[in-house]
């Protein structure tokens, strides 16, 4: 676990130092799909992902992004009078 200001500095640090444990790993990152998504959302989210990305490839490190898709959650009076 890894405390810091920078996602990046702190996430490629943390990956080098289990990769000196592990030869073979391989990293796996999350990219957030929104179902609806809001302008703040690509501001925070968007990038972070394939730029740690970028930075491990180039460190020699195998990584793989994976999309995680954000649905919005399901309103329980809407989900109930339905039921009705």
């Amino acid at each position: 676990m890894a405390i810091g200001t920078d996602v990046l500095d702190e996430g490629e640090e943390l990956c080098s130092a289990i990769a000196a444990d592990f030869s073979k790993a391989l990293f796996f990152l999350g990219k957030l799909i929104f179902e609806r998504e809001r302008f703040y959302q690509r501001i925070l989210h968007n990038e972070t992902a394939y730029q740690l990305q970028r930075r491990l490839q180039f460190a020699g490190l195998n990584t793989m992004v994976l999309s995680v898709r954000v649905l919005e959650p399901i309103e329980l009076a809407q989900f109930s009078s339905d039921a009705a």
